[in-house]
């Protein structure tokens, strides 16, 4: 919401009472709440992710919550993942999700999804043999990132993108509910 944004903005330590508004629909333990509270006092945009992440899982069990009170290392690599993906690199998709933690599963599921659907609109526009008009995609493309979505034109086909995405899709799933292992996932994507 916007006034989340606007606290995120504040320079400030987070008061008690900004931390009760933010998670106010939340229905986390207190003491997990006191433990995100310290955590994240002085990083309003980190407990905005940790919040964000939290909602994406549902209802926690205790282990899971020390993974949501530290900030993850994959947030700034996470792209580089992603482009490891469409590019087909297994090399550097080992090595990225080597930094994965359980917290950034699903973001990252989602990132890629996004990333493979875009990649779908512009194998069916190749298709049709017409110009791919960058900026105009939803979301556009801008200049800096058309070398990367071009090579992967050239590396994917449109069944493989499609059977890529269910994969997605089922792997989302299996994280929430059914606890899919590191390992699995990754033979799953892979």
């Amino acid at each position: 919401s916007s006034t989340s944004l606007a606290i995120a903005a504040y320079a400030a330590p987070l008061s008690s009472s900004e931390f009760e508004f933010l998670t106010h629909e939340m229905k986390l333990p207190v003491s997990f709440k006191g433990s995100l509270f310290k955590a994240y006092q002085s990083d309003c945009g980190g407990l905005l992710s940790a919040l964000d992440k939290i909602r994406l899982y549902g209802d926690l069990q205790e282990e899971d919550y020390s993974h949501f009170l530290h900030p993850s290392p994959l947030h700034e690599e996470s792209g580089q993942l992603i482009h490891a993906f469409l590019l087909k690199n297994v090399k550097e998709v080992l090595a990225g999700f080597s930094k994965v933690n359980k917290t950034e599963l699903i973001p990252l599921l989602r990132g890629l999804s996004r990333s493979f659907q875009t990649l779908l609109n512009l194998l069916s526009i190749k298709a049709t043999g017409k110009v791919i008009s960058w900026t105009t995609l939803t979301p556009p493309i801008f200049f800096k990132g058309q070398p990367l979505y071009e090579r992967a034109l050239s590396q994917w086909k449109e069944k493989e993108v499609l059977r890529f995405l269910e994969t997605l899709l089922s792997a989302e799933q299996d994280v929430k509910f059914s606890a899919l292992s590191f390992t699995a996932l990754e033979r799953r994507l892979l």
